[in-house]
């Protein structure tokens, strides 16, 4: 038998690490929970009322509005792979398949809809409150104008507030 030329052994060399990263591939792939016959839900994992881990199980008003909706579909609650959908991620997580659905206070707004998103029916109303000190002297939304305020940029209300509210004072956006 001929020894293998140089060219040759690094060419075997170079499949056999081929196949050897193509087996971890395969191999990590399988790690996870298998997921066949389940559903796949988004919710927020740190929002108490909501959508909270306690303990290794999920509650919250947005996870009983899961489980229904899961039940409907013909998922009984052992069948649901709960995944954490926190803001930034959520409409990627949509776009990766990495979950059916998310239910983690998302607001339904016009641009939103533009965009292609699919949502239901509003199942929770959130109505926007402006909360000051007892002692203030700010009484009501028309009291903002002239002051300067700050407004969470990334924040629906904070939005809504600017585009109804006449505040001639300086916006912060942070």
């Amino acid at each position: 038998m001929k020894p293998l030329s140089i060219t040759a052994k690094r060419m075997l060399r170079r499949a056999v690490a081929a196949f050897c990263a193509c087996a971890c591939v395969f191999a990590v792939s399988a790690c996870g929970a298998d997921e066949t016959g389940k559903i796949r839900i988004g919710i927020k994992f740190d929002q108490p009322g909501l959508g909270f881990k306690k303990n290794g199980t999920y509650v919250g008003f947005d996870v009983d509005v899961a489980k229904y909706i899961a039940k409907k579909l013909g998922y009984s609650e052992d069948q649901i792979i709960w995944k954490e959908a926190p803001s930034k991620q959520r409409e990627a997580m949509i776009q990766n398949g990495d979950v059916d659905m998310i239910l983690a206070t998302y607001s339904i707004t016009d641009e939103r809809k533009a965009s292609g998103w699919m949502f239901s029916d509003g199942y929770y109303d959130s109505n926007q409150t402006l909360t000051v000190p007892e002692d203030s002297d700010i009484a009501g939304f028309a009291d903002l104008s002239g002051k300067s305020e700050e407004l969470c940029a990334r924040i629906v209300s904070s939005l809504i507030l600017s585009k109804h509210i006449d505040l001639d004072g300086d916006i912060m956006l942070f």
